[in-house]
């Protein structure tokens, strides 16, 4: 049973590190040293000798124990004896009372980069002490520095309790954590070597350093179930191939809601957003609704036999080929779904011959593609026989041609969108294209005030009777 309503409170400028805070409980934590203990058997019944005044700890508070390594040091607070100066926790300890440890309960903790705090996520080497339900909160301020590769390994996942959250204390306001590369020296930046389920929402990872390795997120093995919202993910190195979720796993579900990617670098080679792994990836499942991505001519997907659906996003700058697909084998077959999204300065989409099963491009706006819109890499005209459909998209000044053995469709438009402010990424549609989405009618959403009126593109409009449209659009960068 997942421990719901555990929040551990972390702030990187003004909160300690255990053993002077456990993150949950009275805002001045109660701490002692060398007082906590089982009395030398395995018990969930902490006893403590220095009679500490309990009176302010209640259930789901967290207790940290200063456990030998390896050991489980936070745990949740189920109920407490105030006059026997015990709690009983929801873990089992085996501590003797001549080799009693230190403790603390309550406070507010520091930088996850701490070595006592990572046992939330790792314990040294082994599963880390956090559990599904519990809840990281970052108080807004100074970022979290990573100096080293941040493991996330989780107990054992049941699908269905609730995720590990981590999560901004402030909605709307993001918190950073930041690795130097040149100090970190591994394989990511954050990483995932088991299972997991998580929810990210207002966090900012950003690789700040200038040594670039691999992946700045890695989901190394197991089966990995993530929801990101309002996040925002930087890379700022300007070498080499690393800027990507590198997944080498199966049955991931990884969505994306209103989170704003940027690569920052301008180097050689095309880092990679997401990078698919060599294994079998049927089953994975990749949504990105309101996302927006940035780049520097160079940053491209590259996706395999997984199915990925990008709903309302918008693309700024990307490399050519902008999506590639990697899928060599008939057995194999994933496909790429893009809806409602706006495609500016980018590269075009590549389809390998297995993957155009299913994969479907519907009322995007394609403007200026450096060669094509789409292009089946194959023998075949891949909308002709069925593989893919292609339809109702506005394609405006596509350096080579609009498609490439794929047909468009009989819907959808040449003309300029006409964006408002392309160079500071507004991407609201000019006059050429309202009204021409699909399907081309109007319907009446709001009783008789308001209409809304389906457009290309990822943003939208509903515009009030009588009155200058608003724009409704997925993400406002720099979020």
């Amino acid at each position: 049973m997942a421990d719901i309503d555990v929040v551990i409170s972390c702030d990187a400028g003004s909160g300690v590190d255990p053993p002077s805070a456990s993150g949950a409980g009275p805002s001045t934590a109660i701490t002692g040293t060398a007082n906590a203990h089982t009395s030398g058997s395995a018990s969930t019944t902490i006893e403590f000798d220095d009679t500490p005044d309990l009176s302010g700890i209640s259930a789901d508070d967290v207790l940290y124990l200063g456990t030998t390594s390896g050991v489980r040091k936070f745990t949740r607070i189920v109920s407490v004896d105030d006059g026997a100066d015990t709690m009983v926790v929801a873990d089992s300890f085996n501590i003797a009372q001549g080799s009693a440890v230190d403790y603390a309960i309550g406070g507010t903790l520091g930088s996850i980069d701490n070595a006592n705090t990572r046992n939330i996520f790792d314990n040294n080497g082994s599963t880390g002490d956090v559990k599904q339900g519990w809840t990281l909160s970052f108080i807004t301020g100074t970022a979290h520095d990573i100096t080293s590769t941040l493991n996330f390994r989780m107990p054992t996942i049941v699908f269905g309790d609730p995720p590990f959250r981590i999560i901004s204390a402030t909605p709307g306001t993001l918190v950073s954590i930041e690795g130097d590369r040149a100090n970190i020296g591994f394989a990511a930046h954050l990483n995932w070597p088991v299972a997991s389920v998580m929810y990210w929402q207002d966090i900012s990872i950003e690789s700040t350093g200038t040594d670039g390795v691999n992946g700045m997120l890695a989901f190394t093995a197991g089966t990995h179930k993530h929801i990101y919202r309002r996040c925002k993910i930087i890379h700022s190195i300007n070498t080499g191939d690393h800027f990507k979720f590198t997944l080498n796993a199966t049955l991931n579900r990884l969505t994306f809601i209103e989170t704003y990617f940027e690569e920052r670098a301008s180097g050689s080679g095309s880092p990679l957003i997401i990078e698919s792994g060599t294994g079998d990836m049927r089953g994975d499942l990749f949504a990105f609704y309101g996302c927006f991505f940035k780049g520097q001519d160079n940053a491209q997907f590259q996706f395999g036999r997984e199915q990925a659906i990008f709903y309302k996003c918008i693309f700024d700058n990307l490399a050519d080929p902008m999506f590639v697909d990697t899928n060599d084998s008939a057995t194999n077959t994933g496909n790429l779904i893009l809806l409602d999204s706006t495609f500016h300065d980018c590269g075009k989409v590549e389809m390998a011959r297995y993957s155009g099963i299913g994969s479907a491009y519907l009322n995007n706006i394609f403007n200026d593609p450096k060669t094509y819109a789409v292009e089946g890499k194959g023998p075949s005209d891949y909308g002709a026989v069925g593989l893919a459909i292609m339809d109702w998209n506005t394609i405006f000044n596509a350096g080579s041609g609009a498609t490439l053995n794929m047909t468009r469709g009989g819907n959808g438009t040449d003309s300029d969108p006409a964006f408002v402010a392309e160079g500071s990424q507004d991407f609201a549609i000019g006059p050429a294209l309202k009204a021409k989405g699909f399907p081309d009618s109007t319907a009446d959403i709001h009783g008789t005030t308001t209409a809304s009126f389906v457009d290309p593109g990822a943003a939208q409009r509903e515009e009030p009777a009588a009155s200058a449209p608003s724009i409704i659009r997925p993400v406002e960068p720099p979020y």
